[in-house]
């Protein structure tokens, strides 16, 4: 056969191909190996690389519906995790990649749900930063107070918060913290009770 040198590329289509990475060829014609004459065309396919997607805007959309729509779209759900949000249980109100993202057919997507719970933690009893972090990790905001106590083992911790039970997600907690009193108390000490 001829040597290829002097062979001439006709039509190059460039199209998605799974196996074959973006710029290389994944397909001629005719095929290799085919007696040509000098000058005759070979078409050249070459990849683009794999499919794109644009992932879609699931998020506002109840946790199957945004399944769905993935799936529509060749897209796998990736980690769904519970969070704490506002918004009515199972909604998702995140996604990573974001939505408009462009990525490979198949890709993964993590989704961030409404757990339905916007329980403030109980933090009586810890010290200031714990409580603290124990809030800010539910999505609060802390402010924190001082607060007189009589009782020597609530000095330096939180002796109160408000509000208790469940608030919305972003809402202040605040938290008193206990300090001893000022003036000695006139009250007759406490019986200690036995700690075990």
């Amino acid at each position: 056969g001829h040597a290829t040198a002097g062979l001439t590329v006709g039509d190059v289509t460039r199209a998605n191909n799974d196996t074959q990475d973006r710029g290389r060829v994944f397909d001629q014609s005719p095929e290799p190996n085919t007696e040509l004459e000098e000058g005759d065309p070979v078409d050249l396919s070459v990849s683009l690389g794999k499919q794109q997607t644009t992932v879609p805007n699931v998020v506002g959309l109840d946790l199957n519906e945004a399944s769905r729509l993935l799936s529509e779209n060749n897209l796998k759900v990736g980690e769904s995790r519970p969070v704490n949000s506002d918004a009515d249980r199972n909604t998702a109100t995140r996604i990573t990649p974001e939505p408009g993202t462009q990525v490979a057919v198949g890709s993964s997507v993590g989704i961030r749900y409404a757990s339905g719970q916007n329980k403030v933690p109980d933090v009586t009893g810890k010290s200031e930063a714990e409580a603290t972090t124990a809030l800010q990790d539910a999505g609060f905001e802390v402010s924190t107070q001082q607060r007189e106590t009589t009782d020597p083992a609530g000095v330096g911790t939180v002796v109160d918060q408000t509000p208790t039970g469940s608030a919305r997600l972003g809402a202040t907690v605040v938290i008193f913290i206990g300090t001893a009193p000022a003036t000695p108390s006139t009250s007759p000490p406490a019986t200690p009770t036995p700690s075990d």
